[in-house]
């Protein structure tokens, strides 16, 4: 059973009809046992690497409906990987330190259970909005995959033990911010 309110449930489906229309591959994944909250899953590729997808999953959060009036928590969420190579932990935590500090949108974050590394970010949107709501969300993923497509492979790098955070940072579009 799902925990995310019917104003929710449209604005999402409004979300997949418009990205869908930009050629998103995108899907609408009902709570259930898994997650008790809808989510919007848009699949994305790395346009350097071929086959290399990953996804974001935008869902509301749950349960603000009465503390917020006109305004929604929209929630998005990318896994990267899952999995390290061990004793890796301090070099990526100060990978993803050294990246978040300087983004226009933050943030990669780890979680040690599970080992998972992550692109999370939270937005306050409008609600009974959807058009306006909607560009907000295009150019959030748009920044999103932006993002993620420049450090993605440097935090693999570091997670699978191949290289130390400042060696991933080599050869990054944004190597002089960061080195």
């Amino acid at each position: 059973m799902s925990v995310t309110s019917l104003p929710h449930k449209r604005a999402l489906g409004h979300f997949r009809n418009m990205l869908s229309a930009e050629r998103y591959s995108v899907t609408v994944v009902p709570g259930g046992t898994a997650a008790p909250y809808d989510a919007l899953v848009v699949q994305m590729e790395n346009p350097g690497e071929p086959d290399s997808t990953w996804q974001i999953e935008l869902s509301f959060l749950p349960f603000m409906d009465e503390q917020l009036e006109e305004v929604s928590i929209l929630q998005f969420f990318a896994p990267l990987t899952v999995g390290t190579a061990d004793e890796v932990e301090n070099e990526l935590n100060w990978l993803i330190n050294c990246i978040n500090t300087k983004l226009p949108l933050v943030g990669f974050g780890f979680v040690e259970q599970g080992k998972v590394i992550y692109f999370k970010h939270n937005a306050m949107v409008t609600n009974g909005q959807p058009t306006s709501t909607y560009q907000q969300v295009r150019e959030i993923v748009t920044m999103i995959g932006f993002l993620v497509n420049n450090f993605r492979s440097a935090l693999q790098s570091v997670a699978n033990g191949e290289k130390k955070g400042r060696e991933a940072l080599i050869g990054n579009p944004f190597e002089q911010l960061y080195l």
